[in-house]
């Protein structure tokens, strides 16, 4: 399976088949990564917490990890292990490579972009926006489009709506034109469809969700387990809503 089939693979996962433990070795090292920014219900401010490079950061040097020969190195291994379930194990690997430094320049943002999607199955959504930013300022250029897709989801989920639907926005541009790119344009939309508050917007998402599900009926495990994802907010906001 390709990088890029893989990333797809890791959008669709919920987040809730392997919730996070209160005290386990993440939450020990999410401090040698990128401090915790507290956002509130709405994303008042909260894009400037993020946008200056190095502000409350820990910059990690440029020690290589793999040698010559194309083997596999730490972010690699860390990715197995993620896909495999073992997202605590991926997150120490992770955390502790980026650390000391033990990741090539050239594979800082793929580092980032994987432990932010680590951090996203794991519910901890400020550290997952934290990450996402830092990945897509190390490497813009060449990360695919499903680290937009998932920065926008972890922004959405953290209550970030503002955020979410920009970037989302931004994400449906870049991948609803590529006709491999379906779940990735699937999830843009959907998270377009919860986050504006344009009635005709929100129909020309809804609209793009039936299409993309009629012509992709193969790809209805991954667009449910997007909307389940999505859900899982909707039903928090109603419950604090009514209490």
């Amino acid at each position: 399976m390709t990088r890029t089939a893989l990333w797809i693979a890791a959008l669709t996962m919920v987040p809730s088949l392997a919730a996070a433990q209160p005290g386990g070795i993440g939450a020990q090292l999410d401090g040698d990564v990128a401090p915790e920014v507290v956002l509130g219900a709405e994303d008042v401010g909260a894009d400037e917490e993020y946008a200056e490079d190095g502000e409350g950061e820990e910059e990690y040097g440029e020690v290589e990890f793999c040698g010559g020969g194309g083997e596999e190195s730490v972010v690699d291994l860390a990715y197995y292990e993620m896909q495999e379930g073992r997202l605590a194990r991926a997150r120490e690997m992770l955390v502790t490579a980026l650390r000391e430094g033990a990741v090539d320049e050239w594979q800082r943002g793929h580092a980032l972009a994987t432990l932010a999607e680590v951090q996203l199955r794991m519910r901890q959504y400020r550290m997952a926006i934290l990450n996402y930013r830092k990945a897509l300022r190390a490497d813009p250029d060449n990360l695919p489009a499903t680290v937009r897709v998932g920065l926008a989801t972890a922004l959405h989920l953290r209550g970030a709506r503002a955020s979410a639907h920009e970037v989302a926005l931004e994400a449906r541009d870049e991948v609803c034109d590529d006709r491999w790119s379906m779940v990735e344009c699937f999830a843009a939309n959907a998270v377009i469809v919860e986050t504006s508050r344009d009635a005709a917007e929100i129909e020309a998402a809804t609209r793009s969700l039936s299409e993309l599900r009629a012509a992709h009926p193969d790809r209805a495990t991954s667009f449910d387990e997007i909307e389940a994802r999505l859900e899982g907010r909707r039903v928090r906001r109603a419950g604090a809503d009514r209490s």
